[in-house]
């Protein structure tokens, strides 16, 4: 599966990796409101490419980008397409139309499908916005160590079970899927025909084996965690140490100086959560 690659944590020495995962955390909080917040096209497409070049930053594998590329062109088309479909503001351009509404009985229910105009640009920037949170929390996890990432909620004040479980649920992930493809290739080389009109029989051969896999991963590390007597202690003591560097705080700094200039475009008016409040 091409979108496991993503997942991955990759060790590298590069300059997102050298960051403070406290600084990662903080970039992720003020980029994720700030998408919210704006609402013109012109300023999500630049927190778009800014986001791309910290990826950049990142010099993350091909498979990475290959993976990344795939991620944005299924959300975009459903995202574009439900919106240009199930659009309801006005006003209301018909590009195409699905299903008249002299369609004998559908027609009569529905009143007519179409696909608008006005909702596809609708879709388009709503697939920028969650293009931009996808692209930032990927490099959260993609570039920090799961016990960093632990340890900087440690040092955030999170409870440690609450950090530990975060962490684990990202590390989860990609093995997760690692498994839906071992199972999958058992499956074809059992002469299983994986397409889109045995689909519903698929997935009720994927889901048991699956879930009982996770259980028995889930019962290794609660034995594992016991064994190393997890919550033993209140105050745990780590391995490494973080500490901020100069270009955590600078970064801190110009992300805190955005974040309010984003707020205060929001508030003279180039924040919108719908069409009519001024977003289009």
């Amino acid at each position: 599966m091409i979108i496991r690659e993503i997942f991955k944590f990759e060790e590298k020495n590069s300059f997102i990796h050298r960051l403070d995962p406290r600084t990662k955390l903080f970039l992720l909080f003020t980029v994720s409101i700030s998408t919210v917040i704006i609402g013109k096209p012109l300023l999500l497409i630049v927190i778009f490419l800014s986001t791309l070049f910290l990826w950049a930053l990142m010099r993350p594998s091909l498979k990475k980008v290959k993976g990344l590329l795939f991620m944005y062109g299924i959300i975009g088309f459903s995202t574009m397409m439900s919106q240009g479909v199930f659009y309801y503001w006005e006003p209301k351009t018909i590009l195409l139309t699905i299903l008249p509404s002299n369609f004998p009985i559908l027609g009569d229910i529905t009143g007519g499908i179409y696909l608008y105009k006005e909702g596809l640009f609708y879709g388009a920037i709503q697939s920028l916005r969650v293009f931009i949170s996808i692209n930032i929390s990927l490099l959260l996890i993609t570039s920090t160590h799961p016990s960093k990432l632990i340890l900087s909620l440690h040092k955030l004040k999170l409870p440690y079970e609450i950090s530990f479980m975060i962490s684990m649920g990202v590390r989860f992930a990609p093995i997760i899927m690692d498994e839906a493809e071992q199972i999958l290739n058992a499956l074809r080389s059992r002469g299983v025909k994986i397409n889109a009109f045995n689909i519903l029989k698929v997935i009720k051969l994927l889901f048991f084996p699956l879930l009982n896999n996770t259980l028995q991963m889930g019962r290794q590390l609660a034995l594992a965690a016991e064994v190393r007597a997890f919550r033993a202690v209140k105050q745990r003591t780590f391995l490494y140490d973080l500490k901020f560097k100069k270009k955590d705080y600078l970064l801190m700094i110009i992300m805190t100086i955005l974040f309010i200039g984003a707020i205060f475009l929001s508030i003279v008016g180039y924040g919108a959560m719908a069409p009519q409040i001024g977003g289009l």
